[in-house]
């Protein structure tokens, strides 16, 4: 079809311009000119078919298209003109020719254009049912995304948003360009805003969608110009803004030296290899060229499923050895320690689940305190160069048993450094360092409020948090990871390193917010036809209001900004090692009571509430 109305565009055109150059159809002059169309038509068709013209689909017609069209027929204008000039016919004046190629090209292009708009109303036509949405930014991804939506017909555009005062009232094909007020003057009209600012810092968008989404919009966004120049995303490829990225931040760049100097070749085993520290540890760990990366974990499927998260991107040089076991096996420990001759070690290994632990104290003290002394003693005695517990800010004047664990746990790290000897330590004598690392809440992990809201986000509500007025510090599993290893290598034996956590979160607002970013709307007095209502139900046994990061000690900077290093009191080690082993005896016999009475002596500052009294 195109070659025939090529064909016709071909013939109208010579005509068309002997006609406007002398007003005359039957003229002397183009008769004598005659001859241009067959030779035109012999050389313009086969032209066309040898350059390609009819191989590029004409839905998808664009302006490369254009100049290779403006391109075809300046060759065929030459080829025509030369044959002229050879033939001695000598009858058709520059002027026409140029007439004829400007009359053939615009042709050409229009039909085209036409062709392909026609495709698409006949194809997709305008869906009522489209949402409605505004484009927030109207520069270059503002308008590819624009051109994507129309080409898909998935969203009805009813305006560009820019902050810029210069672009408002002026149109992008077509679309208007609106200052960001115009949003609250039609937010009824309005559905979704699709957020096409992949230039901007992360910060300055997590602005805009906060204040987006505080409003009642739902916020998209389309892919970061790295993902979409690698070819992982298209521009059209809309995405929800997660709540992780609201309360995230941009990552202090790791010092790669510090870190690969210290794991390269080297042998390290990570415990609770499975779970969200463990895991993120191990993919972190993986990158930086240990020798041998050995994993502890007591539950099978997070077991598997490390396994092939690491088997799909490790080194084929790297050995990983996965150990299905218990910390708390003190010859499985044993045999661990001897066979594998280890170097570093990164004990995440730990029951966390406040509640769970708090119904389940015996286990709970069991897992957390006795593995932690084993992974101690056996780390002196095999030449181990460098111990690292994961600790948590729940320790710091815990108010339930799992904080109290991890606060024992630290104690013991403390008892075995250099600190925690009565006599001064022969310096000459290698020994392990002992390291704790001490942070807040992991977004991405299974304790998190985050997942639970999200769940009860999806089933239509309510969301339930505990206390209007609770508070608690975030990061990501990446940032944790990432600062706990180099935390790892900037710590002293016996330093507590503190992470910095950011801002506090107040979690009622996070539910707010996480609600919001769905699309739907928060159901109260003031809008009882909201979609989600948020109900309090009163805080847990053992939980705080607010949680902190040091006991009675100052922190100290460090060379990364993120880190800060504290000294704090500890019990020295002959003097807590019988307390411990009161303590194991009372576990075996499941003496609940009077574990928790030893436990609340040797951690003063927790008091045994009237639960585990009885």
């Amino acid at each position: 079809m195109l070659i025939f109305a090529d064909a016709f565009l071909i013939i109208f055109s010579i005509w068309f311009s002997f006609y406007l150059q002398n007003g005359l159809i039957a003229s002397k002059y183009f008769l004598n000119s005659i001859w241009s169309i067959p030779v035109a038509l012999s050389v313009g068709i086969p032209l066309y078919i040898f350059t390609n013209q009819y191989k590029s689909l004409t839905r998808s017609f664009s302006s490369f298209y254009l100049f290779k069209i403006v391109l075809r027929n300046i060759y065929l204008i030459t080829i025509l003109s030369i044959f002229e000039e050879f033939s001695n016919v000598n009858t058709i004046n520059i002027n026409t020719w140029i007439t004829i190629w400007i009359i053939l090209t615009s042709l050409e292009c229009l039909l085209r254009v036409i062709i392909r708009d026609s495709i698409f109303k006949i194809i997709k036509p305008k869906n009522s049912s489209q949402p409605r949405v505004c484009i927030y930014g109207a520069g270059e991804a503002g308008v590819q995304l624009a051109k994507a939506i129309n080409m898909e017909k998935s969203h009805d555009i009813k305006a560009f948003i820019d902050d810029s005062s210069d672009l408002w009232g002026l149109e992008l094909n077509g679309i208007s360009i609106q200052p960001p007020y115009y949003l609250d003057q039609n937010k009824e009209q309005i559905e979704q805003i699709l957020l096409a600012l992949p230039s901007n810092s992360k910060y300055k968008n997590i602005q805009i969608a906060k204040k987006l989404t505080g409003k009642g919009f739902k916020v998209l966004q389309i892919p970061t110009l790295a993902d979409i120049a690698s070819g992982k995303s298209s521009i059209s490829s809309l995405r929800s803004i997660a709540i992780e990225e609201i309360l995230g931040r941009d990552i202090v760049e790791a010092d790669s030296k510090l870190i690969s100097s210290s794991i390269l070749n080297s042998v390290v085993l990570v415990t609770g290899a499975g779970g969200s520290i463990g895991s993120e540890l191990c993919k972190k760990i993986i990158f930086q060229k240990p020798s041998h990366l050995i994993l502890l974990e007591i539950s099978e499927p997070s077991l598997y499923q490390i396994i092939n998260t690491l088997e799909d991107i490790k080194n084929n040089d790297l050995k990983i050895t996965y150990i299905l076991g218990s910390a708390n096996d003190k010859n499985l420990m044993r045999q661990i320690f001897k066979k594998y001759k280890l170097d570093l070690i990164f004990h995440a290994a730990a029951y966390k689940h406040v509640p769970i632990v708090e119904n389940n104290p015996i286990e709970g003290i069991k897992n957390n305190i006795i593995s932690t002394r084993i992974i101690c003693e056996e780390a002196e005695k095999n030449d181990v160069k460098k111990v690292v517990l994961i600790s948590t800010d729940k320790a710091v004047r815990p108010t339930n048993v799992m904080g109290c664990s991890k606060r024992l746990a630290e104690l013991i790290f403390s008892s075995f450094s250099v600190k925690g000897f009565k006599k001064e330590f022969n310096e000459n004598n290698e020994k392990p360092k002992f390291i704790i690392v001490r942070f807040g809440n992991v977004l991405e992990s299974s304790g998190s409020v985050i997942p639970l809201f999200k769940n009860q986000i999806s089933k239509g509500g309510p969301v339930t948090v505990t206390d209007k007025n609770i508070i608690r510090y975030f990061m990501t599993k990446s940032e944790a990871a990432e600062l706990v290893i180099q935390a790892a290598f900037i710590a002293e034996d016996g330093d507590i390193c503190l992470l910095e956590m950011g801002e506090p979160v107040r979690i009622f607002d996070l539910a707010k917010q996480m609600i919001q970013l769905s699309g739907l709307t928060i159901k109260d007095k003031k809008n009882p036809d909201g979609d989600i209502e948020i109900i309090t139900t009163g805080l847990r046994p053992g939980e705080k209001l607010y949680e902190e990061l040091l006991i009675d000690a100052s922190s100290k900077k460090t060379i990364h900004p993120l880190i800060y290093t504290a000294s704090e009191n500890c019990i020295p080690k002959d003097e807590l090692i019988p307390e411990l082993n009161k303590l194991e005896k009372l576990l075996k016999k499941k003496d609940r009571s009077n574990s928790l009475k030893l436990l609340s002596k040797l951690i003063p500052e927790w008091e045994i509430d009237k639960i585990h009294e009885l």
